[in-house]
């Protein structure tokens, strides 16, 4: 497990360290600026040869200590031999008192400190053929506290350090331009090969766009502390799970196939069926016991065709414009079975493909009402309850009841709707939101994004997951995530950890497919193939 921290979770271990533990700046900045030191000596080390070009490292540095950070890296590089040229954004009277005495060690040491806006104007065309020649920049402009749009001669030095053809751009702790907590881009960011962050990666360098912009984040140990005045730990909220993190319970050898899950899969319509066979076969390969497919009459070859170790349980639809006395027959007919099927089953899954009309409103409707046991909603599902006030009552009335839980699985635009926030303004609160979603119905909520975020009502931790690649976007992989969620809550666990690990487990084997198939080639089947090597 490793933690994700914003600015403000950051900044309190960071001052608590320092603060009541006596572990003074100086020492925790110089261990910070080894790490940055040692990236650029990894990607560029110096050669014992006599005739050999010894690299040249330009040094950005901002007014605040992150600059103070890179100007400690740049001593230390010079120190070895490497050629640093040291570029400041700020004078005296603006720049933060670690950056002065970092910049006084750096000059005894026969360091060179300029003027961006001196090079800007005076030297500029000299200035920009060495910003050719430079093999190395250390991006020091901004640390995490940036909330503005990033303006005036720091946008010109990023462009600067963008314009370098040749440099390895290593940032110190984040992109400059980045927000640490969101992600977003503030009018421009520095575009990265390598970000060295401390302790703990920031928010801002998962989520994207941030992600694309810090390059391989490399996570080195200043020695920041978590541990309060009190010995309680400052845990961070929010979490990643990483390949350490599979503690699957192991099968019970004596069990049968009820012994491991009986899953309810509502899913598909009259016109789709690929929905329902994608997320009951992924429930298979998940490990559940077995698996009863309810869908629409016409998917009963489809089903029996393509997944034959699922049951099939059939109905027909209700007709819009049926006289409505076959239309309470059919109602009629569909809870009959349903409440059959749910009754059979341990878990449950609704939604995919189910469409959203009469029919698959009365099925979430009965659902909600009937139900009694662990439940998924996905898909079309959420789309009528975004549509329904009272499916909305309904679905945190269920969420509220004991041992009732729900886990909903929203991409953006659908988690938008639940949420009434636009897609947007989401993207930018994914720390947040979904928390405040999961609280208001009571269920656990899983939005599927680039970087999803998992959030329970009764939770404080959030999971951000960063597993899987670009390749996932494409058809029925939120329905092969769905119902790995349903095989998986059938297992007893909380619901909170149910959909972080289904969601880690599901990038893992998408990041399988796509080495094996190429992140081009690859479609939603490809994932539930790779589970088969995933999970034992």
């Amino acid at each position: 497990m490793k933690y994700i921290v914003t600015a403000a979770e950051m900044k309190q271990m960071d001052e608590m360290t320092s603060s009541h533990f006596g572990l003074p700046v100086m020492v925790l900045m110089e261990r910070a600026a080894l790490a940055v030191a040692e990236a650029v000596k990894r990607k560029l080390p110096l050669s014992k040869e006599a005739d050999a070009r010894t690299p040249r490292v330009s040094v950005f540095a901002g007014s605040g200590n992150n600059g103070a950070d890179a100007v400690a890296a740049g001593r230390l590089l010079l120190l070895e031999g490497y050629r640093v040229r040291f570029i400041l954004l700020s004078d005296k009277d603006n720049a933060s008192e670690l950056l002065i005495k970092q910049v006084g060690i750096a000059e005894r040491y026969g360091a060179v400190m300029e003027r961006f806006a001196e090079l800007q104007t005076e030297k500029e065309a000299l200035f920009k053929e060495a910003m050719y020649e430079t093999d190395a920049v250390i991006d020091g402009l901004f640390g995490i506290g940036l909330k503005r749009n990033v303006e005036g001669q720091y946008a010109d030095a990023v462009k600067y350090i963008n314009a370098c053809p040749r440099a390895h751009v290593v940032s110190v702790d984040m992109p400059s331009g980045i927000d640490t907590d969101t992600g977003e881009v503030l009018g421009c960011a520095v575009q990265a090969d390598e970000t060295v962050t401390f302790d703990f990666v920031k928010a801002g360098a998962v989520f994207y766009p941030g992600s694309s912009f810090a390059g391989k984040v490399t996570c080195a140990s200043a020695g920041i502390n978590v541990t309060g005045t009190d010995g309680d730990r400052l845990t961070p909220k929010a979490f990643s799970f990483d390949e350490t993190d599979l503690p699957l319970t192991k099968r019970y050898s004596g069990g049968n196939k009820g012994s491991f899950g009986k899953i309810l899969v509502a899913a598909g319509s009259g016109t789709v069926s690929g929905a329902a066979v994608l997320s009951a076969r992924a429930a298979l390969r998940t490990g559940a016991g077995m698996v009863k497919v309810f869908t629409a009459a016409e998917n009963k070859d489809v089903m029996k065709s393509l997944i034959p170790e699922a049951l099939l349980s059939v109905y027909g639809v209700i007709k819009e414009n049926a006289e409505e006395a076959q239309k309470e027959q059919a109602q009629s007919s569909i809870r009959e079975k349903l409440l059959r099927d749910m009754k059979w089953s341990d878990a449950m899954l609704l939604g995919p493909g189910i469409g959203t009309g009469r029919t698959a409103s009365f099925l979430v409707k009965t659902v909600l009402e009937e139900y009694d046991k662990p439940l998924v909603l996905d898909a079309d599902a959420l789309n009528l309850i975004a549509m329904d006030d009272e499916l909305k009552r309904l679905t945190a009335a269920y969420g509220n009841g004991i041992n009732k839980w729900i886990i909903i699985t929203p991409h953006l635009q659908e988690f938008s709707r639940l949420a009434k926030v636009p897609v947007k303004e989401c993207a930018k609160q994914l720390l947040t939101l979904p928390k405040r979603l999961a609280q208001e119905l009571h269920v656990t909520v899983l939005c599927k994004d680039a970087r999803s975020v998992i959030a329970d009502d009764l939770e404080e931790r959030l999971c951000v997951n960063t597993s899987g690649n670009a390749g996932m976007a494409t058809a029925g992989s939120g329905d092969v995530l769905a119902g790995m969620c349903a095989a998986l809550i059938a297992e007893k666990e909380s619901a909170f950890y149910t959909a972080s690990i289904a969601a880690f487990l599901h990038g893992v084997a998408g990041d399988k497919a796509a080495k094996a198939r190429g992140e081009r080639n690859m479609i939603a089947g490809d994932i539930i193939e790779e589970l088969k090597g995933l999970l034992t």
